[in-house]
């Protein structure tokens, strides 16, 4: 009869919950331009508490399985694409899915438009004094002396009587 109640004692107490104390963060990291699954990305979430590091696989998935409740850093670099930082927070017991979408970097300056140099620089111009005019093109104002040339460069100070310009 012993045996019976104890049976029925440990059969009726509550157990305590068992919870987990890590959380995971899941992903595909794909190519802004037509959305294809990309391979071999580094991806690095780094916190105060934890650095973590994997690679997706062909498919473009990551998984990180046991990351510490914290706020994240997650940076997904692969070279030829500009590197993408994101900020998470992990919970325990509660599965994060991060998607980063790459942008593919410029590397060829080739397929850009490029202006005639010989109408930004002209002879008589400072070199950091430039301003917009039409037509897309920058100017200089013209040198107007050599003191006024000294007069816009940094920590240069005009003393009493000396000329202004306007």
């Amino acid at each position: 009869m012993k045996r019976i109640a104890l049976a029925l004692v440990a059969v009726l107490l509550p157990l305590p919950a068992l919870a987990g104390t890590t959380g995971r963060m899941t992903g595909i990291v794909r190519d802004s331009r037509d959305g294809a699954p990309l391979a071999n990305v580094s991806v690095v979430a780094s916190s105060p508490t934890q650095i973590a590091r994997t690679k997706t696989d062909s498919h473009g998935r990551y998984c990180f399985m046991s990351l510490t409740p914290d706020r994240y850093f997650v940076e997904v670099q692969l070279d030829g694409y500009s590197p993408e930082p994101y900020h998470v927070a992990i919970f325990a017991d509660m599965p994060k899915h991060l998607s980063p979408w790459l942008t593919q970097a410029i590397e060829d300056f080739r397929h850009f438009p490029i202006l005639n140099a010989g109408a930004l620089v002209q002879e008589g111009t400072s070199g950091d004094v430039y301003g917009y005019a039409g037509e897309g093109l920058l100017v200089a104002p013209p040198v107007q002396s050599d003191y006024w040339m000294l007069r816009i460069l940094p920590g240069i100070t005009v003393g009493p009587g000396a000329p202004l310009i306007h």
